[in-house]
């Protein structure tokens, strides 16, 4: 089937709405930009030999020893295993046997738009500002946790639905974004962790809301033949010792010190599988995870369909749903808190992982003050510590900025240091999960994170919250050398120089092929993007796009959700005063 040519030969498109990307889009910070982007897709792309960086989504769908990788995947081929899948009538019944990870096409391809730097650009320089590298790491320990979904996928076998439950179908790492007190009483006997990690990690987490918002958040059901799909317990893990967060260099393994230990909110025995150090903890600690935000469709209707008809991956005559979305997801757990802090009394593993919890909603307490009492770069001194004003924006795009001139000193085009830690998961050892960092110790970091060369297309997930959906990927990934964290660290949050979380780490060189080699590329997915552009997209907030004078066509994000799913769903409703907008969402 010949295809639309759009992005060159990307896996993904842009994100917003046609209108959005071709009309002037006006905002408080910025003046608007007209584009055409029907003329911009048909301009072939500008290749170069040298920005073949070979990565792949850092997928983990499944933690089994069986699954294979493949090669990375040319544009022609990824065609036909995409127009196969749309062949498939139970492309989810093989998930657990081998589950093939796409991969990025030779990437990344510049934008035909893209301005030729032949030097990166330098990072606005504020030493008194920055943290040290033990502290950053340190920070990110801080707020994450490994997390695993055992699931009951109702996946076709022999023509019937299968009702088994698939134990670790879906590990990862996930750090806290916000959180909140049950009527905003601290220390009450209830708290709600919202916690991001990736969509691919997040995908089999089927049907978590009541089926009355089916309407308002279809895109986050099943289908109706697999209604009965569900996540049947979850896992939160953490290294009960204390973590080594020194560098190691790469080729070593980060040892026992930083292996994780789950925490399961069951007391079914079957969990135990003499591999791993599991923790049957029963439901009266944390609940199952229940769905806040996954960024699929994330626009007006017409803007998504838009959208999703110009993608270079839309196929008209595929038998199932296509969606346009950024990997990225936010989901909400609740802590008996009250429960854990009685049992941890006694219990001394219970009191690791409260402490953890504890250490986790003070950094984010911590940060709100941090980033609002002081001006940060690429920060708006607002209370939401994440990123304000993205790199590529800045880099690119400097004319889409009001008054950019005078604002020298905030809008950094690159950054120093990206560090990026979580939960990789080692092959070799059963598939125990270890906290890792990235840049590994004797190897030399450029005085810039970015290069012209390291921006690129967000990949595609596919069978995201329903067998027969494939949501394409739109907006932006940075790369970071040096940063290979392993299948499992997919999710991990991405920090600056300064501490400042700027994004979730989701995907890795196509080069990596153990737990122990860092040494080469990794992406992670920008939480925000303030340019309009013909290539990745228009502006866009996962975190905040309720201010429609700078995201005009962005209906969905984690406030916006959450503000209704406070409204209408009894779980949220005395969950609405968060550590980020404490006057209520």
């Amino acid at each position: 089937m010949k295809k639309k040519l759009l992005l060159g030969l990307s896996l993904t498109l842009v994100a917003f709405s046609t209108s959005c990307i071709s009309n002037s889009a006006n905002g408080n910070n910025k003046k608007g930009n007209s584009n055409n982007i029907d003329e911009q897709i048909k301009k072939p792309m500008q290749t170069d030999e040298n920005l073949n960086q070979n990565l792949r989504p850092n997928k983990e769908p499944n933690e089994s020893s069986n699954e294979t990788k493949t090669e990375t995947t040319s544009p022609s081929v990824l065609e036909n295993t995409i127009q196969d899948q749309s062949k498939q009538k139970d492309p989810i019944s093989t998930l657990n046997n081998s589950d093939t990870i796409q991969h990025l096409p030779n990437f990344p391809l510049l934008p035909p738009t893209f301005p030729g730097f032949q030097k990166p650009e330098h990072a606005i320089s504020k030493p008194e500002l920055e943290i040290n590298q033990i502290d950053a790491y340190k920070k990110i320990f801080d707020r994450s946790f490994a997390i695993s979904f055992n699931v009951v996928t109702q996946n076709i076998e022999n023509g019937v639905r299968n009702n088994d439950e698939i134990s670790f179908l879906s590990t990862g790492t996930g750090w806290v974004l916000d959180y909140a007190w049950k009527n905003g009483v601290e220390n009450s006997d209830e708290l709600m962790l919202y916690i991001a990690t990736n969509a691919h990690v997040y995908k089999y987490a089927y049907n978590t809301l009541d089926d009355k918002l089916r309407n308002i958040f279809p895109e986050y059901f099943t289908n109706k033949e697999q209604k009965g799909a569900k996540v049947a317990s979850f896992g939160l893990g953490i290294p009960l010792k204390e973590p080594n967060l020194e560098q190691i260099e790469s080729g070593r393994h980060e040892g026992n010190q930083n292996i994780v230990s789950y925490f399961i909110n069951s007391k079914d025995q079957k969990y135990l599988d003499g591999l791993k150090d599991i923790k049957l903890v029963g439901e009266q600690i944390f609940s199952n995870p229940k769905t806040v935000f996954v960024a699929t469709d994330f626009f007006d209707k017409k803007t998504n369909e838009d959208l999703l008809k110009k993608h270079s991956n839309y196929q008209p005559d595929f038998d199932g749903i296509q969606r346009i979305g950024k990997d990225f997801a936010v989901f909400a757990i609740k802590v008996k808190f009250g429960e854990l802090t009685r049992q941890a009394q006694t219990d001394q593993n219970l009191k690791k992982l409260l402490d953890h919890i504890k250490n986790g909603i003070n950094s984010i307490k911590n940060d709100v003050t941090l980033f609002s009492s002081k001006q940060y770069p690429n920060h708006d001194k607002l209370k939401i510590p994440y990123i304000s004003y993205d790199y590529y924006s800045i880099y690119s795009h400097k004319d889409q900025y009001k008054d950019f001139n005078n604002k020298k000193d905030i809008l950094s085009p690159n950054a120093k240091r990206i560090y990026i830690a979580g939960f990789p998961s080692d092959n070799d050892n059963a598939n125990n999960q270890y906290f890792w960092k990235n840049y590994p110790k004797g190897t030399k970091i450029q005085d810039t994170a970015f290069t012209r060369r390291s921006f690129l297309n967000s990949a595609e997930v596919n069978n995201l919250l329903d067998e027969k959906t494939i949501s394409y990927g739109i907006g932006v990934q940075g790369q970071v050398q040096n940063s290979s964290l392993y299948y499992g660290a997919s999710g991990s949050l991405a920090i600056n120089e300064f501490g400042m979380p700027v994004g979730i780490y989701s995907s890795i060189s196509s080069k990596t092929n153990d737990i122990k080699d860092t040494s080469n590329w990794g992406a992670f997915t920008f939480l925000v993007q303030n340019s309009n552009d013909p290539f990745y997209g228009p502006e866009h907030n996962l975190i905040d796009a309720s201010d429609k004078t700078l995201y005009p066509h962005q209906e969905k994000s984690y406030r916006q959700n959450l503000k209704v799913l406070a409204q209408q769903d009894d779980f949220f409703k005395d969950f609405s005063k968060t550590a980020l907008f404490e006057s209520g969402i």
